[in-house]
């Protein structure tokens, strides 16, 4: 029981985690969502991913850095994702 509680706590502890604001940030596939918005930067996740998302949260927490509230997915979910960061709200 020891042993399984020490890996779930190492394995939690490598996970991404979001930074400030992040979890506001949307993640689309269609630019048409982001046709009207300001375009703020390229962000990129890169693995290992310990967590299934973790991918995903690399990216939101970038674009949040960037002070953006969406990110256009500019390709598929394999290995390496890219995106451009946008900012679509005042």
């Amino acid at each position: 029981m020891r042993k399984l509680l020490l890996i779930n706590a190492l394995a939690l502890a490598g996970c991404t985690t979001l930074a400030p604001h992040a979890d506001q940030v949307a993640i689309v596939t269609d630019p048409l969502v982001v046709a009207k918005c300001s375009a703020l930067g390229n962000v990129a996740s890169d693995p290992p991913y310990i967590m299934p998302g973790d991918d995903l949260k690399q990216l939101r927490n970038q674009a949040a850095g960037l002070g953006a509230d969406t990110v256009l997915r500019t390709g598929p979910r394999v290995m390496s994702v890219k995106g451009i960061a946008y900012r679509c709200r005042s």
